[in-house]
């Protein structure tokens, strides 16, 4: 049996990704306890929830493919690749 990949899967796993850019790379938990991990501008992945400080930026929201962080008054909004 063989299967082939979809071409938006296929896609999305060969893209380049940029690694001095802080990524969402997942979120996780029930609707009002959501947990988001990133990934760092330094390699470091983060588990985090709202209220939490990454950096010098204020987790302000999870959603189920996003989450919204505060820097410096600026509202800031991080996708899951392919949302």
């Amino acid at each position: 049996m063989t299967s082939q990949t979809n071409p938006a899967v296929a896609q999305f796993a060969t893209r380049k990704i940029r690694f001095e850019d802080t990524t969402l790379i997942g979120v996780f938990g029930k609707p009002g306890d959501k947990v988001a991990l990133l990934r760092l501008d330094n390699g470091r992945i983060e588990r985090v929830k709202t209220g939490d400080k990454v950096g010098n930026a204020t987790v302000l929201a999870i959603g189920d493919d996003r989450i919204a962080l505060v820097r410096g008054g600026r509202n800031t909004v991080l996708q899951l690749p392919g949302g």
